[in-house]
């Protein structure tokens, strides 16, 4: 499993509670912010904002506001 794709699972894995945070602080989540900001960002801006994003929002999705990890674990449901 490449590095990015790792990332991307412990992600989700924050979001669907799986993996506890305990804490805003913790090295766990700023290793997750990190990532966020290294890696996932720029796969979205590569492959997904074409078509999801604040100027183009196809299916009523709009990824472009997630600019923080914090935004992402606001919203869970879309990812």
């Amino acid at each position: 499993m490449r590095n990015h794709d790792k990332n991307i699972s412990a992600l989700l894995l924050v979001l669907m509670g799986a993996l506890p945070v305990r804490a805003a602080d913790s090295p766990a989540l700023r290793s997750l912010e990190r990532d966020f900001a290294k890696s996932t960002q720029p796969i979205l801006k590569q492959y997904c904002l074409g078509c999801h994003s604040a100027e183009k929002h196809k299916g009523d999705l709009d990824l472009e506001r997630f600019t923080s990890l914090a935004e992402v674990m606001k919203h869970p449901k879309v990812w």
